[in-house]
């Protein structure tokens, strides 16, 4: 079973919530090594504040110039990956710390609106085979860099879902800070088809943050991942599938 999981980065400052959160993905995976990629926004925020370096966002990414990429790829790649992956190695589950731009794994083009925020333009899946192969689970900072070698600042989310979609991975855990889609109702849809997805997102029932993740959802599904689950714990959430049936 291949799997890929993204997780906050603040989970990386509470080990015990993090094991907790191991222990069920490692369940999942049959003792399979997997991805893991992380975030670590506040994090970065945190120390961005202690450096006095201005923060802010446009439409919901942080605008990123060349010292704050500095930072980014410190916290990211340097502190929130070792975190976990210091983790995951004495819980016993052989891991690797790497990030987007080790062996080249993801390839990026700037959104130079942006500054140094990067859009997925290709990853390189055959590295993440060959170590998944050895029995490697992969602790994945986004940080990646263009064909020219200018690191980037990369949604964690959509690393995940590219990284899904290029493994064709049997699941995909996408952990957010609300529980899952809602109905129109506020109840939760604990299964939904890509076809319906959409038709949510349509009606306004699907709206704001979730539209891009469900969006990024359904592309994985069309891409041959099997199963895309979104939600802040293992215990409940959505599930996407690819048919209507859920098979």
């Amino acid at each position: 079973m291949s799997l890929v999981v993204k997780l906050g980065g603040s989970i990386a400052e509470n080990p015990s919530a993090l094991e907790k959160v191991i222990r069920g993905i490692n369940d999942i995976a049959n003792g399979n090594p997997f991805v893991l990629v992380h975030g670590g926004g506040k994090q970065i925020t945190s120390l961005l504040s202690e450096l006095g370096i201005e923060t802010y966002f446009v439409e919901g990414e942080r605008y990123t110039d060349r010292r704050t990429m500095e930072v980014v790829e410190m916290v990211l790649s340097g502190l929130v990956n070792k975190q976990i992956t210091s983790v995951l190695c004495h819980m016993g589950i052989k891991s690797i710390g790497i990030s987007g731009r080790d062996l080249g794994l993801i390839t990026t083009r700037r959104k130079i609106e942006l500054g140094y925020v990067g859009e997925i333009k290709a990853v390189d899946v055959e590295p993440i085979k060959k170590l998944l192969g050895l029995g490697f689970t992969l602790v994945l900072s986004p940080v990646s860099e263009t064909e020219d070698g200018l690191p980037c600042n990369v949604n964690a989310d959509f690393v995940a879902i590219e990284v899904g979609k290029a493994l064709k991975a049997d699941k995909l855990f996408l952990f957010t800070d609300v529980i899952g889609i809602l109905d129109g109702n506020k109840n939760l849809i604990t299964k939904l088809d890509a076809n319906t997805a959409k038709s949510l997102i349509e009606k306004g029932i699907i709206k704001e943050g979730m539209i891009p993740k469900v969006k990024s959802a359904i592309s994985a599904i069309d891409a041959g991942v099997k199963e895309v689950w979104i939600g802040n714990n293992l215990s409940q959430g959505t599930i996407i599938r690819g048919k209507k049936d859920g098979h």
